[in-house]
């Protein structure tokens, strides 16, 4: 198995460091030949996932860290986040219905959309306390 591009990072709950995660991520994804509009989805859907994570996310175990690893192989574009707390599996939450979020006055609450609708693939875990989410998006 060869080299490959990849960056890791361990944040706090706070959304100071959700922004440096997220432009770490959008320069690491740029320098690894991700086009304009690929890096614009996946940049949004870091960032929502982490302040998903910061906002909603309770701590069961451990320090409340926020394990984010970030890997691009054959193509692939996959980041696995890993944190405590309470089960939360977006691949079961019931997706909005967008012209009636919009209609309510809604401007938040659309990051498990997003994710889903822009990711090709996502994995969930979650035991003893410890989530770990993957997404992964095709860059070509």
């Amino acid at each position: 198995m060869g080299d490959f591009p990849c960056l890791n990072y361990e944040m706090e709950r706070s959304l100071d460091d959700a922004d440096r995660v997220r432009e770490g991520f959008a320069q690491f994804l740029s320098e690894n030949g991700a086009h304009r509009d690929m890096l614009a989805c996946l940049e949004l859907t870091i960032y929502e996932i982490v302040v998903n994570v910061i906002e909603h996310g309770d701590i069961i175990s451990g320090d409340g860290k926020i394990l984010i690893s970030g890997k691009i192989i054959d193509g692939k574009f996959s980041c696995t986040f890993t944190y405590s707390g309470s089960e939360y599996n977006i691949k079961e939450h019931k997706l909005p219905d967008l012209e009636k979020h919009f209609e309510s006055g809604n401007k938040d609450g659309l990051g498990v959309y997003i994710t889903r609708k822009f990711m090709d693939a996502i994995e969930y875990s979650h035991k003893d306390g410890e989530n770990r989410l993957t997404i992964v998006k095709l860059l070509h």
